[in-house]
């Protein structure tokens, strides 16, 4: 199991892994590849390029989405950002084109140092509100990346749009000479809006394109430290960081700019905390119009696959820097202004489709509990297919939706879900409940602390070993080293093998021990003056269970996987000891005992005079020494090799 990449915590969990009915398994790193790729952007605004120093106006309704540039290498932190035509998603032969196209001077292009307001301000959203870092890797390696593969795609983003985290954090001096009579602009409430005016006073070194020879970032005349980090919660689905802008140019007058406040996560849950649209200065208030049209531009984003976050930010009065600290997560994280969408890409791993066909015909339903948006689950589940057009209406639900059930009302429905989108760990737990009230068994993946009460809660449970937290491994049964789903399936397909061999082996040690019972005790009938005779010698018996049977039930324990080991039923790999077995091990040893007992009575009173040739002295004697007792010898010797010519034979029936 080890080689397989399952690394087993408790080895009874071999034997209940062959018997579950359900695989309850996370979507992202396990299902997906786990290495995100953001393609799609959206903002609340008219247009993607205004006059310098202009700002869009907001709109809700149609917006502005942008196409992000991805390679082979998700990891690289160069691209092109196009301005989509229109503000509907792309068709795949109109987004094919766009990212084909190799017009790096093209209107719809991007250029870094002239972001919409708008736009650069969710860009700084991603880039800072992130602990994910993205690097060069050793020689010819390619790029390499750190952190939450979430965050990770967002820190390439933001690369790409010349706002990386190290380029807005890393603090620089420049000589500045100013004469008397020059004095720089001061914007008061905007950091961003600092450096568009900077612009026009200091010279900028232009990149044009990410494909150009230049230094793909915006000269920025400052840098941003963090002041408060509030870490994503999966219990509110969200996470926090305020920030403050400190400028090169004008030390000591740090209060002239606010501190500003960013937060990000599901959609949902962000929209509840904001109650305006922008962060500049012509901002408009979020109606619950607003809201719905946001929620529609989440579910087109989110119907191709895509997995959607919020971003939204706020700012306040530095005057509140020596208190930031102890205001309330939920008093900071109130009254935020809505920047924008982010689509990202998680391909599912090429072999998880493979791996839930296989599961399926063994007769195991495949279940995906994941934190995303209903629409981008079930397009996942639909291209690996966990979920077709077979299931019913309640295939797929959000979280929300199960967690208001009654345990009564989750009974009564006739199948429960495949796809649970929006859940917390506290869904898995009640999705573990479920089955076990229905008799069923079930894998339960998990990565988080949170998930630790599921996971000992599930028949097996399987923590990731590459991105799961110690708490998870520390609960869990199964620990993959890969985070792949198909390693799950292989270990199942695996712990069924073991199952089979156990059987087997216990079939053919038993059996041949309850031939051994027939021979001894059917031939104690056999009698002279009421001394009964052995027609196998006790340590010929020894020798049997031993010398004889012992190799062959070894050969058996580790044969390679049948063929068909996963064309059966959970059902059958429930228990060792079903009716089947005990025929097979009853009905085996009586026939072989049987043989080998013929075959002595065959000698004894074939070849010789039956009861006349029985001295009472023929059990106390290993070798036929004594006349009156050549012919049992002979009788015993025949039973003897009949019974391992039969065991050896019966190994191969057993297989």
């Amino acid at each position: 199991m080890a080689a397989r990449n399952a690394l087993i915590r408790r080895m009874d969990a071999i034997e209940t892994l062959g018997g579950v009915h359900n695989i309850c398994s996370d979507k992202t790193g396990t299902i997906t590849l786990g290495r995100m790729v953001l393609k799609k952007a959206w903002i609340p605004v008219k247009a993607a390029f205004v006059p310098h120093g202009a700002r869009s106006d907001y709109d809700t309704v149609k917006g502005q989405m942008y196409v992000v540039e991805s390679g082979s290498d998700p990891f690289y932190p160069r691209g092109v950002i196009r301005a989509a035509a229109s503000p509907d998603i792309l068709s795949p032969e109109e987004e094919r084109d766009e990212e084909e196209s190799d017009d790096v001077t093209a209107d719809d292009i991007i250029r870094i140092e002239s972001l919409e307001p708008g736009f650069q301000e969710m860009v700084h959203a991603a880039a800072l509100n992130n602990m994910a870092s993205v690097h060069k890797g050793k020689e010819g390696a390619g790029w390499e990346a750190v952190g939450d593969p979430t965050e990770i795609a967002l820190q390439v983003f933001a690369h790409k749009a010349g706002r990386g985290k190290p380029h807005l954090t890393a603090s620089r001096r420049r000589p500045h000479h100013a004469g008397p009579g020059d004095s720089l602009v001061r914007i008061v409430s905007r950091a961003s809006a600092n450096i568009q005016a900077r612009q026009l006073e200091t010279p900028l070194n232009r990149v044009h394109t990410a494909q150009s020879d230049g230094p793909p970032a915006i000269d920025i005349d400052g840098h941003y430290e963090m002041l408060v980090e509030h870490p994503f919660d999966s219990t509110i689905k969200r996470m926090s960081t305020v920030w403050q802008f400190n400028s090169e140019y004008t030390q000591g007058e740090q209060d002239d700019y606010d501190l500003v406040v960013y937060i990000k996560g599901a959609v949902e849950r962000i929209l509840e905390r904001c109650t305006h649209v922008g962060i500049g200065d012509n901002k408009i208030p979020l109606t619950e119009e607003g809201k719905e049209h946001i929620i529609q531009r989440m579910d087109s984003i989110a119907a191709e696959g895509l997995r959607v976050l919020c971003l939204a930010g706020k700012h306040i009065p530095h005057s509140m820097k020596a208190t930031i600290k102890s205001i309330p997560r939920d008093e900071l994280e109130s009254d935020c202004c809505f920047l924008g969408l982010a689509g990202i890409y998680d391909p599912p791993r090429p072999e998880s489709h493979d791996a839930v066909m296989e599961a399926l015909r063994a007769g195991i339903v495949v279940r995906m509990l994941t934190g995303d948006h209903s629409a981008t689950a079930t397009s996942i589940a639909r291209s690996v297919g966990i979920l077709n057009d077979t299931h019913g209406p309640n295939a797929v639900m959000t979280g929300k939706q199960f967690d208001n059930l009654t345990e009564g009302e989750i009974d009564a429905i006739p199948e429960l879900p495949v796809v649970l989108s929006r859940c917390s760990p506290e869904t898995k737990t009640r999705m573990v409940d479920a089955l076990h009230r229905r008799g069923q068994k079930t894998v339960m993946t998990g990565d988080g602390v949170n998930d630790s009460p599921a996971l000992k809660r599930a028949d097996v449970g399987v923590a990731m070993g590459l991105n799961g937290s110690d708490v998870a491994k520390g609960a869990s049964d199964i620990v993959l080293a890969d985070d792949n789903f198909s390693t799950i399936v292989r270990a199942i397909r695996k712990g069924r093998s073991i199952f089979q061999n156990f059987t087997k082996a216990l079939v053919y040690l038993l059996s041949g021990n309850v031939a051994e019972i027939v021979v001894i005790m059917v031939g104690l009938a056999i009698r002279r003056d009421g001394i009964a005779i052995y027609p196998v010698a006790p340590v010929a018996a020894l020798w049997i269970n031993t010398i004889c049977a012992g190799p062959p039930a070894f050969a058996l324990g580790v044969e390679p996987t049948a063929r068909d080991v996963m064309d059966m039923s959970p059902k059958q790999y429930q228990s060792i000891f079903t009716l089947s077995w005990y025929m097979d091990t009853i009905g085996y040893g009586i026939l072989i005992g049987a043989q080998a007992l013929a075959n002595f009575v065959i000698v004894q009173y074939g070849t010789g005079n039956g009861v006349a040739d029985i001295s009472v002295r023929c059990n106390d004697h290993l070798m036929g020494r004594i006349p009156e007792c050549e012919v049992v010898f002979r009788a015993r010797g025949t039973a003897f090799a009949t019974l391992q010519l039969l065991l050896m034979t019966h190994a191969i029936t057993v297989c």
